[in-house]
């Protein structure tokens, strides 16, 4: 298991922000974050996500969603390391929690 206070407290003082991700890395990211973490954001059996649901159809399915999500993170995540930022979307604040590594953004945890 990972301890984020320390490090993500080191990584937003040591590391500059992304400014923005291009169209191709955003859609990269998002197929990749459905790929490995798909069913953990969206059907934690642990912690049930149904405010999520709303959203996601809202938006016309998960990669849309994620492709907001991760377009809503321009300029706010470092270059590298793990973040945590809460976003509005929908009129429903969210705080996403994940990592950059190689330029490409990985959600691990999307929560009100």
């Amino acid at each position: 298991m990972r301890k984020a206070g320390k490090k993500a407290g080191k990584n937003k003082e040591n590391t500059s922000l992304l400014s923005q991700f291009s169209q191709g890395i955003i859609r990269r990211a998002a197929n990749k974050i459905l790929l490995k973490k798909g069913n953990h954001i969206f059907h934690n059996k642990l912690r049930p996500k149904p405010y999520l649901h709303g959203i996601v159809h809202r938006l016309g399915g998960r990669r849309s969603f994620l492709i907001r999500i991760i377009g809503k993170l321009n300029g706010k995540v470092p270059t590298g390391g793990f973040f945590e930022q809460t976003i509005t979307l929908c009129n429903q604040r969210l705080t996403v929690r994940g990592f950059v590594q190689k330029g490409i953004p990985m959600i691990d945890t999307i929560f009100k």
